[in-house]
C-alpha cells in the first residue's frame, strides 16, 4: 500500500531510512536553530545569580514552525555536564530517536560535544515548550535552558479560530530560584530548607520553599508591562515551564475564552482563572467584560503560585493603549477551570478539566493523518504464514529457559554526531540497524 503525495513535485528529493521505515520526503523549508549552552550571570528579577543559559540568554530563544517543516536544533554544549533537549508535547512521527530522553532515545550530550536534533514537524497546530531532559543536579548554576515552541499550521492554512482574535501574546511563566539545585538538593539533605511546601489543604506542593517567578525571562520590577492595542482581540498562549509550582492565572476584567489546551483544539470556554500545572499550556482570547472597571484602561495580569509557602507569584501591568498603573479590580466568585489545587472555595465556582470538549473539526482542517505536510509515505506489509498444528492430546513439554539477555552496547559519549547518523541505533549487541541517510 502506498501513501498519497501531498506537495507537488520540486526538484528537492531527499530518501531516509529510518528503523526499517522508507519514507520519501519532497523538498521542505528547514528552520534552523544553534543553542550555543554556557554559564554566565544575569539578575532576571533584580539579584545577580551564575545562570546556565542559551545563546547567553535567560530567555531561551522562541521557535516558530509551520506543520511540515524540518526543525533542526544544533546543541553545542558549553556546559560541565551531559544535557539532552525535550520538545514538550511534539509526538516526533517515525522519528522517536529525537526525543531527547537520555538514556532511552540518546545519549546525553558530553561536555564539549554537539549533537543534531532533524525531525519533521508532523504536530498539530499549537503551543508547545521545550527544556532539558537529564539530571541537572550536579550544574553549579542556576537552569534556564528552557523556551517556547509554537507550531503554526501548513502555508496556505489558518488557525481553527482565528476569526476569534486579531493579535497573539506569549505569556511564558517559570519559577525561578537563586541557588541551584545542586544547592537545594544538599540544602534539603543537611536540614538547611524549611518543611515541604504544601498547599491549603495540608498536600505537598514541592520539596523546596517558593524562591520566585519569572515571565518571559524576567521577573520582579524588571517585568515590562504587557501593550495591547484597544479595539483588539488577543490570543494569550499561557505556557506553566516551572519546575515546582502550579499557577492560577487571570486578568482583571476580562474573561479567558479557552479555545486549546496542551496543543489540542477545544470548543470555546469562557472561564475567570485557570490553574495551570507544571508542563501545561493554555491558549486563551482575552474578552473585556463590560460591567467590570468599565471606565480603566490598566489591569493586572496575576499569576499566583499555588502551594508556595510564604505566599508567592507574580502580577503584571497590562496596558491598552497609553494608561496609567492599574488598580485592584479582581473577579467576584471567579469561575476558575482545572480546579484542583485549591478546594477550600465553593465548589460551584470550580471546572473539571473534562468541562472542556475537542473541537469537532479539529481533525479535519489540517488533514490530521500520518501522511500530510508534504511527505510520501511508503508502508510495506510482509505476510507471513503460519502453520497450525492440531492439539494434542498429551500434555507440553515444558519450555526451555530463555538465553541472558545481551550485553548492552551504547551510542558513542557525544550522541548522534549529525544527521547522518541520528538513525543508527545500537540498542544490543544482537539488534543493530543501520540506517543510513
Amino acid at each position: 500500500m502506498f501513501g498519497v503525495l501531498r506537495r507537488p513535485a520540486v526538484p528537492l528529493v531527499l530518501f531516509k531510512c529510518c528503523l526499517c521505515s522508507w519514507r520519501l520526503v519532497i523538498g521542505k523549508t528547514i528552520v534552523r536553530h544553534v543553542f550555543h549552552l554556557s554559564e554566565f550571570f544575569a539578575d532576571p528579577d533584580g539579584i545577580e545569580v551564575l545562570v546556565a543559559g542559551i545563546n547567553q540568554e535567560v530567555n531561551a530563544p522562541t521557535i516558530e514552525v509551520h506543520r511540515g517543516d524540518q526543525l533542526q536544533i544544533e546543541v553545542q554544549n558549553g556546559l560541565h555536564v551531559p544535557i539532552s533537549f525535550h520538545m514538550h508535547g511534539l509526538e516526533y512521527r517515525s522519528e522517536p530517536f529525537m526525543d531527547g530522553v537520555a538514556g532511552l532515545t540518546q545519549c546525553a550530550i558530553a561536555p564539549n560535544h554537539t549533537f543534531l536534533y532533524d525531525f519533521s514537524v508532523q504536530d498539530y497546530p499549537g503551543t508547545y515548550w521545550y527544556h532539558p531532559h537529564t539530571d541537572l543536579s550536579h550544574l553549579s548554576s542556576i537552569d534556564s535552558m528552557k523556551g517556547v515552541l509554537i507550531v503554526h499550521p501548513p502555508l496556505g492554512s489558518n488557525e481553527l479560530h482565528h476569526d476569534l482574535y486579531h493579535e497573539e501574546m506569549v505569556l511564558f511563566y517559570t519559577d525561578w530560584w537563586h541557588q541551584s539545585q545542586h544547592e537545594l538538593y544538599m540544602g534539603r539533605l543537611g536540614g538547611q530548607l524549611g518543611p515541604v511546601t504544601t498547599d491549603a489543604d495540608g498536600i505537598r506542593v514541592g520539596t523546596f520553599p517558593y524562591q520566585g517567578m519569572l515571565l518571559n525571562g524576567r521577573g520582579g520590577a524588571s517585568v515590562a508591562p504587557l501593550a495591547m492595542q484597544p479595539g483588539s482581540r488577543y490570543r494569550l498562549r499561557v505556557i506553566n515551564g516551572g519546575w515546582v509550582f502550579p499557577i492560577e492565572f487571570s486578568v482583571d476584567g476580562h474573561a479567558l475564552l479557552v479555545i486549546q489546551t496542551d496543543g489540542a483544539d477545544t470548543e470555546p470556554l469562557e472561564v475567570d482563572s485557570i490553574q495551570i500545572s507544571n508542563g501545561e499550556r493554555y491558549d486563551v482570547v482575552l474578552v473585556r467584560r463590560s460591567e467590570a472597571c468599565a471606565s480603566r484602561t490598566s489591569f493586572w495580569v496575576r499569576a499566583a503560585a499555588l502551594g508556595a509557602m510564604p505566599q508567592g507569584g507574580l502580577s503584571t501591568a497590562l496596558h491598552l493603549g497609553e494608561a496609567g498603573p492599574p488598580e485592584e479590580c479582581p473577579h467576584q466568585n471567579p469561575k476558575t477551570l482545572n480546579c484542583v489545587w485549591d478546594r477550600s472555595r465553593p465548589r460551584s465556582g470550580c471546572l473539571l478539566l473534562t468541562a472542556l470538549r475537542r473541537h469537532a473539526r479539529a481533525g479535519e482542517t489540517y488533514g490530521w493523518d500520518h501522511g500530510a505536510a508534504g511527505e510520501v509515505v511508503v508502508v510495506v506489509f510482509v505476510a507471513v504464514a503460519v502453520a497450525v498444528a492440531p492439539p494434542s492430546p498429551s500434555p507440553l513439554p515444558p519450555s526451555p529457559p530463555l538465553p541472558p539477555p545481551p550485553s548492552l552496547s551504547l551510542p558513542p559519549a557525544g550522541g548522534y554526531r549529525d544527521a547522518h547518523h541520528r538513525c543508527k541505533v545500537h540498542l544490543t549487541t544482537e539488534l543493530r540497524p543501520l540506517c543510513e541517510a
